[in-house]
């Protein structure tokens, strides 16, 4: 997940291009490595 980190804004920070970025891995993505590494090459291919 990708969002703006509005708690910044609301106390007036001004840098707009702050990004938080959460991951949690569950069920066959946390069990099998595989999946997991192959999963995670397919987000950074998109970028």
């Amino acid at each position: 997940m990708e969002a703006d980190h509005f708690c910044m804004h609301w106390r007036g920070v001004k840098d707009d291009e702050t990004k938080m970025i959460n991951s949690v891995m569950r069920g066959s993505f946390l069990k099998d490595h595989n999946l997991r590494s192959e999963f995670l090459a397919l987000l950074n291919s998109r970028k």
